[in-house]
């Protein structure tokens, strides 16, 4: 099979591990992957900005190490998960890359194939993960067993299996809370708690067949993420989120329990530069020129569940 191209002969491992804010074992242990992680999620953004006024992105290995070591930006799944697996083979895990359809519960449906790439890694021992480093999701992988609830900070997920090769990820829908402290959502029992986000085809792909996706997302104008600017970046405490003009802060009291702490409307181009730089350590130095419309309230409730 066809790997990915590692043209980062120049890429500096241990500039790597200081902007993930890592200084941990080097190793291939399942505890290593875990904090590695939970670092990427909580230093580097899931962010598309430069769709909106910026310079045109690449899949190159070396511009995205730049990108996001040197520049201190973020970028799509593609991007991140195609760098974070040159790290993880560095430290001489084993990693494939595999395809997720997010579930699109409005349509009762899976969007496009190779719609969005997650990584399969093997550590020591053979114990196998679901790793994902962009965008709302698992903030720590998931171990690949069937049925196995796994609960972190942010959510308690897990892997149902429907074929050798196909697993549908589950996650136990939260009670969000809003400024006031109202409760905006509930379930009615414990069968109902469980959601479907995703479908994990547990197929190694090669990194090319992911080029296509990564064009359309950049080229096509009725991509989600051609006609929504989203900026995100998570930790076990909560998750921040700018999507258009709007920004707002989640802080989770448990794995099931999470509350709305901030939410603003940026008035202007400059206001948002200033949420970027303050919330997400972002610098833009172009025109940017957001075409989102403002959240309302159960679309910050559909990025809970």
């Amino acid at each position: 099979m066809m790997q990915q191209r590692d043209k980062g002969r120049q890429m500096d491992l241990q500039k790597y591990l200081q902007r993930i804010n890592y200084d941990g074992p080097i190793d291939n242990q399942a505890t290593t992957l875990y904090e590695l992680c939970a670092c990427h999620y909580s230093h580097v953004p899931f962010e598309n900005l430069d769709i909106f006024g910026g310079p045109r992105r690449s899949m190159d290995l070396d511009e995205i190490d730049n990108r996001v070591v040197n520049e201190k930006r973020g970028g799509l799944c593609c991007e991140i998960n195609s760098l974070f697996a040159w790290l993880l083979r560095k430290l001489k895990f084993e990693v494939e890359f595999i395809q997720t359809q997010l579930y699109n519960k409005k349509n009762d449906s899976y969007d496009g194939d190779l719609e969005h790439m997650v990584l399969l890694v093997t550590c020591k021992n053979d114990e196998k993960f679901i790793a994902n480093i962009s965008g709302c999701a698992f903030v720590r992988p998931l171990a690949l067993i069937d049925m196995k609830t796994q609960v972190q900070r942010c959510g308690a997920y897990r892997l149902r299996k429907e074929t050798d090769d196909v697993y549908l990820v589950e996650k136990m829908q939260k009670k969000v809370f809003n400024l006031s402290g109202r409760e905006i959502t509930g379930f009615s029992s414990d069968e109902d708690c469980w959601q479907v986000i995703q479908k994990l085809e547990i197929i190694p792909r090669c990194w090319l067949d992911f080029k296509p996706t990564f064009w359309h997302i950049l080229d096509k104008k009725q991509s989600f993420l051609s006609r929504n600017t989203i900026c995100t970046i998570e930790n076990d405490s909560g998750i921040r989120v700018l999507w258009g003009m709007t920004f707002y802060k989640k802080e989770y009291i448990d794995h099931c329990t999470e509350k709305i702490i901030n939410v603003q409307t940026a008035q202007d181009e400059e206001e948002m530069k200033s949420i970027l730089k303050n919330y997400f350590n972002i610098s833009i130095d172009y025109d940017l020129k957001p075409c989102s419309p403002n959240l309302k309230k159960e679309e910050l409730v559909r990025m809970s569940s």
